[in-house]
């Protein structure tokens, strides 16, 4: 879960591992190269990446 606010992202990151989602939080600003090349570097300690949701603005919250 990434987002330009970290209490925002760490709000989310926190259902949806309630939910049985296993998340982390990080702070990615979309608008900057640099931090989507972090955010993806992040993912890469997980494994490949396989897919991205860009879930922005779809939020009820």
């Amino acid at each position: 879960m990434s987002d330009k606010n970290m209490d925002n992202a760490n709000n989310i990151a926190t259902i949806m591992n309630n939910a049985g989602f296993d998340v982390v939080s990080v702070r990615m600003d979309l608008s900057f190269r640099e931090s989507i090349l972090q955010f993806i570097s992040k993912g890469q300690e997980y494994g490949d990446i396989t897919m991205l949701i860009n879930g922005a603005g779809v939020s009820p919250s």
